[in-house]
Order: structure tokens, then C-alpha cells, then sequence
């Protein structure tokens, strides 16, 4: 359940998802594309676009990420979404991160 709503916040991101196992995705976030590149890229693809926020907080750079449900000790049926930046600049990684959590808990 809460996967599939993770999985479906990812695609309306335009994030795209590969499922490695039930509870752990590797995510990636294409780079923004430049105007030239834009209509090069819509003529060749009919890939939906990624989301990007502003370049004060978001320079567009590509992000790679695991998201991954872990179920904490201890705690009945108290789960953790970890959302882990593999590669990418850091303020992108944190615009997505941002817009991820507050989608997700939009959507329960």
C-alpha cells in the first residue's frame, strides 16, 4: 500500500522507478533539459518531463536514489520510508527529497 502510493508520487514526478525487491526502488531524475535539447528530446521521446524547482534550489542536475520501506524494531507496525541520494548535487537531491515527503503524505 504505501509503496504503490511512493511508486505513484514518483511517476507524476516524472521520477523514473526500478523496482529492485517488494520494498526498495532505485529512483532516477533525468537532468534538465536546456530549450534546444527540450524540443530535440519531445521530437525523439514521448517521455514524460521530470519535476525541477528553482535554480536558486534546484540546479537540475541528474539525482539517483534508493527509496527503500524499513520496519522499525520495537515498534508495532511502525515503518520508515528512507530515501537515500546515491548520486547527484545535493540542493536537487534536497528539492526532490522535500517534494517526495510532502506528495506522499498528501496522498495517504
Amino acid at each position: 500500500m504505501v509503496m504503490n502510493t511512493v511508486r505513484r508520487v514518483l511517476q507524476d514526478l516524472g521520477i523514473q522507478v526500478q523496482e529492485e525487491s517488494t520494498y526498495n526502488y532505485r529512483c532516477i531524475r533525468a537532468r534538465r533539459q536546456d530549450s534546444s535539447e527540450e524540443s530535440l528530446m519531445d521530437a525523439q521521446s514521448s517521455t514524460g518531463k521530470g519535476v525541477y524547482g528553482p535554480p536558486s534550489e534546484d540546479p537540475g542536475d541528474e539525482v539517483r536514489m534508493s527509496i527503500e520501506l524499513t520496519r522499525l524494531e520495537g515498534l508495532s507496525d511502525t515503518y520508515s520510508l528512507d530515501i537515500r541520494r546515491l548520486k547527484g548535487n545535493l540542493r536537487s537531491y534536497k528539492f526532490l527529497y522535500d517534494t517526495i515527503r510532502e506528495k506522499a503524505a498528501l496522498s495517504r
